[in-house]
């Protein structure tokens, strides 16, 4: 079965308004701290998929970035970025 099959069929899913208020949560704490560093979102199934955040880093003169994987992650399956 497919993630795309078991989500509601509307304009949002559950899981992205999690990961949404997780990264105001990070941002959050980056101003408190005063780390001036910008966040990326991407998925691995669902949009935003991750190949979109890595092209935009990458058009962006992004050289070295974190990543921080909430879920269990294959990395061979991302897609290549050219």
């Amino acid at each position: 079965m497919e993630v795309a099959s078991i989500l509601p069929r509307e304009d949002h899913s559950p899981i992205n308004e999690t990961e949404r208020r997780l990264i105001a949560a990070i941002e959050q704490e980056f101003k408190k701290h005063g780390v001036n560093m910008p966040l990326y979102w991407g998925n691995r199934q669902l949009d935003p998929a991750a190949a979109g955040p890595l092209k935009q880093m990458q058009s962006e003169g992004i050289r070295r970035a974190a990543a921080l994987y909430d879920s269990a992650l294959d990395l061979n399956r991302l897609p290549p970025v050219s």
